[in-house]
């Protein structure tokens, strides 16, 4: 009846445009082609299906055949039902021809879409999706109920139901409720499932229980599924209320049923207050000791009675192998604590009451400097020939013990014996002081060379060192062949003076090379007169080269007038 009432309209319509204006009879009264979904509404008898007279398409007309999206809306349910949606045309434009998409996203397309418009917020894994990868056949609750509707189940994004096993299949194999996921699961990822709370549980994990694999107590389910078989952790746990329902008692039952008297679930061997306290034994636990593992005293099998446990050496190996008789004595905690073997307790006090005090530069110097690993065998050979070694074998230790504690036991005689006449009075500090080695108190008066002028502002190395040494701190030889100056200095004259009789020093001083005592009247067979006296030396003692070096000519020279004036012809003045 309605479509044949607008059927009139329409002819009427069409018949008052003909009176009027024949030429448009000829046009297209509709816009275009319908799209394949409306293509049996096409024709002009069918426009007010969808469109009302002077108002467009009309809303109602359009839920009038979606039957189920009219539902929906009714029910405030999805994105029709949100507030600007109410215009079917604003997004689903029509007339466009059979294979146009009837639904516009927008000017930025379909991924820009806010999927939280239809009442379910995209998040967590969920916004990454496409959506072909959710709305699909197989996902649709009531597909018989769209079909009937004329929906295609590739196309239609109705159907889907909110309820986590809508889309994913149950992982738990029935063990749980069916709309319980987000009670456990976030949207984020499946696994951990971030939102249990094992405390909410039976069974509340503490201490290292929190960090054991759920399948460390869960183990697997069996069942099928689509005809292939699956497995799952199973949630049902059977007896936990006992240590002994999960866990072996170790003591075969010798110390009763409540492990919880002695241990806790902080560590198998870590003691709560008001449970087992190993103070009550014989033997009170401190220190580093706190912290080892009851079996590595108390072994599997053995029981926990421990024959021997005064002395350290009971249970430890002597590092020193006998080295500290006073430790033997007094034991190790003469040196260590029970917190631990290393920084040993032993101060500069301590050392400075033992046979060798530490006096200046000793003071710093770290203690393993001195005390370094040496080999059993040296050790043995130099002074414990008998020593015994309990335990495992050892190869080195940790020197204590030294043959003597002079300067040469620890740092050899780098003048390689020959101030053992000065070293016998007063050992090396005769010279040395032990603030610095370098800071030397030798009188070198004592020597054939007493040290004046500028010899006495070097350095013992400049003349006293090995020249096979790469340092100063290499072997140091003292005796010298000879105190004379070309013993240490080259010759600068290359001799010129050797059949002379002098020695250097009747022209140079040790105060400076260049501080010359000497004098042309005495010294030389030319005494300067005159307008010799305004002369430069070089003007009568030029510069020569022999072999490559150069040298300042003093001897011989010719000292007649004509040896260095030019003489004139009679006549010629």
């Amino acid at each position: 009846m309605r479509r044949a009432r607008g059927s009139l309209v329409v002819a009427i319509c069409l018949g008052a445009l003909g009176l009027l204006l024949p030429a448009l009879s000829r046009a297209q009264l509709s816009p275009g082609e319908l799209s394949r979904a409306h293509a049996e509404l096409e024709g002009s008898g069918n426009c007010l299906s969808c469109h009302q007279a002077q108002r467009g398409v009309d809303p109602p007309l359009c839920l009038s055949c979606h039957e189920s999206l009219a539902k929906r809306i009714e029910s405030e349910l999805g994105l029709h039902a949100q507030a600007g949606y109410e215009r079917c045309e604003r997004c689903h434009i029509e007339h466009h021809g059979r294979d146009f998409d009837l639904i516009w996203w927008g000017e930025e397309g379909r991924d820009s879409f806010d999927h939280g418009l239809t009442g379910f917020a995209l998040e967590g894994a969920h916004a990454g999706k496409q959506c072909a990868e959710c709305h699909r056949p197989e996902s649709i609750v009531d597909r018989t109920a769209l079909e009937a509707a004329g929906k295609d189940l590739e196309t239609t994004f109705l159907g889907l139901d909110r309820a986590c096993l809508s889309c994913h299949r149950d992982e738990h194999l029935g063990q749980v409720a069916a709309d319980s996921c987000a009670s456990c699961h976030d949207f984020g990822a499946w696994n951990p499932a971030s939102a249990f709370d094992h405390a909410q549980a039976d069974f509340a994990l503490t201490g290292l229980h929190q960090s054991v694999a759920c399948a460390g107590c869960h183990g697997a389910i069996q069942a099928e599924r689509d005809g292939e078989p699956v497995s799952t952790m199973r949630f049902e746990v059977g007896a936990f209320g006992r240590c002994s329902d999960c866990h072996r008692d170790p003591h075969d039952g010798r110390l009763g049923p409540s492990c919880e008297s002695c241990h806790s679930t902080a560590g198998w061997s870590r003691f709560d207050r008001g449970a087992f306290d190993h103070g009550d034994t014989r033997f009170l636990l401190t220190g580093a000791h706190l912290r080892v593992s009851c079996d590595l005293c108390h072994a599997p099998g053995t029981g926990f009675r421990i024959e021997s446990f005064e002395r350290c050496v009971d249970c430890h190996e002597d590092e020193h192998l006998g080295q500290l008789s006073r430790a033997a004595a007094e034991g190790c905690t003469w040196c260590h604590t029970t917190d631990t073997f290393t920084p040993a307790t032993f101060t500069l006090d301590d050392h400075q009451r033992s046979s060798y005090p530490l006096a200046g530069a000793h003071l710093a110097i770290p203690c393993i400097a001195c005390h370094q690993e040496i080999d059993l065998g040296e050790l043995r050979s130099s002074h414990f020939a008998t020593l015994g070694s309990p335990g495992k074998p050892r190869v080195s230790t940790r020197q204590f013990r030294f043959g003597g504690t002079a300067c040469e036991d620890c740092h050899g005689d780098p003048h390689l014996g020959e101030l053992d006449r000065w070293r016998e009075d007063g050992g090396c500090e005769a010279c040395h002081e032990l603030a610095s080695w370098r800071s030397v108190s030798f009188d070198h008066d004592l020597t054939e060379l007493p040290l004046r002028g500028r010899h006495a502002a070097l350095r013992c190395a400049d003349c006293h060192l090995d020249e096979s040494a790469a340092s100063a701190s290499g072997p140091m030889p003292l005796t010298v062949a000879s105190a004379e100056c070309a013993s240490c200095h080259e010759d600068p004259h290359l001799d010129q003076f050797a059949d002379a009789g002098a020695s250097c020093a009747t022209c140079h001083q040790e105060e400076g090379w260049t501080d010359l005592l000497f004098d042309h009247d005495r010294d030389a067979r030319f005494a300067l007169e005159g307008a010799h006296l305004k002369l430069d030396c070089g003007a009568c003692h030029p510069v020569e080269t022999r072999a490559g070096q150069a040298f300042i000519r003093y001897r011989p020279l010719a000292y007649t007038c004509e040896a260095c004036h030019a003489t004139y012809p009679p006549g010629q003045r």
